[in-house]
């Protein structure tokens, strides 16, 4: 709201506090802004833009979820659909707050025809530039942190100051970003209104003030963000692990669908640490290595693999990516990734449908090749976790968690795999201090990695392993 009342009164001539204030006051206790508001505060995190809204940025959609949506064409363009009804939603609030201010001080007749309404074509594009550039600038300014974040893993003693001047010329990029915006929208709501858009005469800048201000307003910053990031980069050298893992999430899917054979062996030539499988029961209560429990975004089929006969499974064929492949049994695809020389990390998948005691069925598999040894298991379930513990404490479990706000819970597990959005350094050292590693799913984001490790996290489970292998290459060597 502050960026729009500046650029109405920037625009008009009255670049004054003593204009801009009582304006303020005006348009944040109208009952017309708190619509706009929440739209811009609620839809734009939801589609990914945080530039007016940086406090609700937590209720963006995590990532996980679009990824999910992406594995099909048709899922992928539903997904795209929902995502651009948000940003329309946002671009229209972020347009509605310029005419809002200028219905509350009408300066001509014709501004009550602009109330809620937009018939220009110039206006139309002027939003869809406004959706894309609020969208695109965040990733833009974020990119600044970068080189931070890489100072940490390879000089963490010149750490402080690359992050000082990164994280200021992010605040400044975010600053004159929404400003710019505001002054673009604004612009057009008085063009539509009749009004001028060009900046009247503004009243003498007494200089030597605003560079007095400057200088303050720049030395408490400074200061802040000194102390702040110097704290920050001292815990954080601390706990950043010597060998972070890399983990293929469900193999490596530009070389075939998640979980076949085909990506098993696209993501052994990167040589990760692990490849991450899901593995789940059939009807008949095999396990086969399949993370959807139905068939209709891979197979386009709208059958539950708990329905269905291990025979029926393993004969579909799956898709991902234009490639093809069918369901492997876990037994095939353990014996495949020993024959590769790869270890995995299994998840247990619990769909509620099971004929046979997960657990207990998932060890006699697994012991009658020998597929326990060098592998690791992981599940969101948490009774699971605790009863594989109960009867091998001699495996590495993991507790896999989707959402989490606090400290994590204790199952007795040997680590944890948390999806990458609920992930914070606090959470990080909580896990270091009880001595379990902590892994990040699923990282697909170079920035996101990036601050991920400078954080100190002990692997990154990805789809990316072409981005993430040499950067994981760099932090352990």
């Amino acid at each position: 709201m502050l960026a729009f009342v500046v650029a109405e009164r920037r625009l008009a001539g009255e670049a004054s506090r003593g204009s801009m204030w009582p304006r303020l006051r005006v348009a944040a206790s109208t009952r017309r802004a708190w619509p706009l508001a929440i739209g811009m505060a609620v839809a734009g995190p939801l589609a990914g833009i945080t530039v007016f809204a940086p406090a609700s940025a937590v209720l963006a959609v995590p990532p996980f979820i679009g990824r999910e949506f992406l594995k099909d064409v048709l899922s992928g363009a539903l997904w795209s659909g929902i995502m651009g009804a948000l940003l329309v939603v946002t671009a229209a609030a972020i347009l509605a707050l310029p005419a809002l201010m200028l219905t509350l001080w009408p300066k001509t007749p014709r501004d009550e025809r602009w109330e809620g309404r937009n018939h220009e074509r110039r206006t139309a594009i002027a939003l869809v530039v406004v959706a894309v550039v609020v969208a695109l600038l965040p990733k833009v300014a974020a990119f600044l942190l970068e080189t931070g974040q890489s100072g940490l893993r390879k000089e963490p003693e010149t750490f402080a100051g690359q992050a000082i001047l990164a994280w200021v010329l992010y605040q400044l990029v975010s600053v004159f970003a929404a400003q710019a915006i505001a002054l673009l929208v604004v612009a057009r709501a008085r063009l539509a209104a009749g009004l001028d858009a060009s900046a009247a005469e503004p009243a003498p800048v007494r200089w030597r003030r605003v560079r007095i201000r400057v200088v303050a307003v720049t030395g408490v910053l400074a200061l802040v963000g000194t102390g702040a990031l110097t704290a920050g980069a001292s815990q954080a050298t601390s706990a950043l692990p010597q060998d972070p893992l890399l983990i293929a999430h469900r193999g490596y899917d530009n070389g075939g669908p998640e979980n076949t054979i085909a990506a098993l062996e696209a993501a052994a030539e990167f040589d990760p640490d692990y490849v991450e499988v899901d593995v789940q029961q059939t009807a008949d209560g095999d396990y086969v290595a399949s993370h959807d429990v139905n068939l209709t975004v891979l197979a386009g089929r709208n059958e539950n693999i708990y329905e269905m006969s291990t025979a029926e499974v393993l004969r579909t064929t799956v898709s991902m990516h234009g490639r093809t492949d069918t369901i492997p049994t876990m037994t095939e695809y353990v014996e495949r990734a020993r024959e590769l020389g790869i270890p995995l990390m299994i998840e247990l998948k619990i769909t509620g449908h099971e004929t046979r005691d997960p657990v207990d069925e998932l060890l006699a598999e697994l012991d009658a090749i020998g597929g326990t040894k060098g592998n690791i298991f992981h599940s969101l379930d948490r009774a699971s976790v605790e009863k594989l513990k109960q009867l091998r404490p001699d495996l590495r479990v993991g507790l896999t968690i989707a959402i989490n706000v606090g400290n994590l819970p204790d199952v007795g597990n040997d680590f944890y795999v948390v999806e990458q959005a609920s992930i914070t350094p606090e959470m990080i050292d909580w896990s270091h201090a009880h001595g379990l590693p902590i892994y990040a799913w699923t990282v697909n984001d170079r920035m996101a990695m990036d601050a991920l490790l400078a954080a100190g996290i002990d692997g990154l489970v990805t789809d990316q392993l072409d981005e993430a292998e040499p950067l994981l290459s760099g932090a352990s060597g």
